[in-house]
Parts: structure tokens; sequence; C-alpha cells
């Protein structure tokens, strides 16, 4: 009986945002579906309140989309983990490597928070600092712990926004979001991986949008 419930949170906090967009017939909806691979190295077997290790991050391209929005994302840089209940920093840098071939550097400041009691709270900043193409990409998150039988998922908010330095619109979103956590250590320990579904108002004229991401992560270091 776990997997009605699980549908009927799904359905409790997407269906909102798909009345709106219904509100928007000039606006179809846009439906993503990305697959970001991170791999960690941390040496987890400590009692430092601080540790430091690195991080390889992979976002492959959206399998939805066409033309030029099917960009690879390739980053790497330090990591820190702090606290109890291991929050973690990382500050990356790499680039942006659309289809027809234009390279983008990056540069990502990401943030894990769980210094908080049943709290999550995430964000994910991209500076893109090339003169013609300026930009600064943020992603907000805000989740608590929901469980449901013996299984605990994440709900919450995200805030999806891009601010322009090129003279191009700004474009701001936000709306609620889901997190399914998914059993991949019983195949390794040094798994974590979670099916995260979010649905976006977006501001202007940019179509509301529902995204998908699987997120998996390979942690190498003693535990």
């Amino acid at each position: 009986m776990k997997t009605p419930y699980i549908l009927w949170v799904v359905v409790i906090l997407i269906l909102p945002g798909y009345c709106f967009a219904a509100s928007k017939p000039d606006q179809s909806l846009d439906v993503q579906a990305r697959f970001p691979i991170n791999i960690q190295y941390l040496n987890q077997n400590t009692n430092r309140f601080i540790n430091a290790g690195a991080t390889v991050r992979l976002i492959f391209p959206d399998v939805t989309a066409k033309d030029n929005e099917t960009a690879r994302l390739y980053l790497a840089g330090p990591l820190i983990s702090y606290g109890k209940q291991g929050s973690t920093v990382e500050l990356l840098g790499g680039e942006r490597h659309n289809e027809d071939g234009f390279q983008d550097p990056i540069v990502n400041l990401r943030l894990l928070d769980r210094s908080l009691p049943r709290l999550y709270i995430g964000a994910d900043l991209m500076l893109f600092p090339r003169e013609e193409r300026r930009r600064l990409y943020s992603l907000f998150t805000l989740e608590t712990p929901l469980l449901i039988g013996s299984y605990q998922m994440r709900y919450g908010l995200e805030s999806d926004n891009t601010f322009s330095f090129a003279g191009k619109e700004d474009s701001i979103g936000f709306g609620p979001r889901v997190v399914f956590p998914l059993p991949l250590q019983k195949i390794s320990q040094h798994l974590t991986a979670a099916l995260a579904v979010g649905y976006q108002v977006r501001s202007g004229s940019d179509p509301d949008f529902l995204r998908c991401y699987f997120t998996l992560t390979y942690r190498l270091g003693k535990k």
C-alpha cells in the first residue's frame, strides 16, 4: 500500500501547477528530464567537525529538449563537509558544452545545509562569466522529510532563476518539489540516488515547467 500514498503526494503537490498552466492557454508546459551524476571523495571515518574532499559533477542533456538546449555540464572542485548531519559546500569550475559546439565557462557554488532539525536547505549558484552571455543561474530548495510507512521521502519548495547581465530578459520561477530517495545502497554502500520532481510557475513569457531530475551520487572514502 506504499505506492498509492506516494502517488497521492505527487498529485497534491503538482496538480495546482497544472491548473495554473491551464489558465495560460497561450503557453505550453515545458517538460524537462536530466541525469546529474556526482562523484565525490570524502573521508567520513573521522570525528572532525569539518572534512575536506573533492567532487566531479556531470549533468547530461535534457532528454526531452531539442536543438541548443541539449547542453552538457562538466564541473570539478573541492568539497567541504561540516556538522553532525553531513552538510556540504562545493566550489566547482568547468564548462557548459552546447550541441553547436559553444563552450561556456562556469563557476559553481553548491550548498546543502542540514544544521536545522528536519530541514534540508539547498542552493546551487552558477555564474557564466563570458561577456556576451554573462548571467547568474540560481536554484534554491527547501525540503522536509515525510514518512509514509517505512519509506521516507521529502517535500518542499524550489525557486529556479536566471539573471542576465547581457541585456536579455531575466527568468524567475517558484513552485512545489518532491524528492524520492532510491535504495541503491543495497547495490553498493557508496551509492545514493534520488528522483526529484518539481513544478515551477515562470515569470514573463517563459512557459511553466515540470522538471524531473534523477540524481546519482557515488561517494568514495572510508565510512
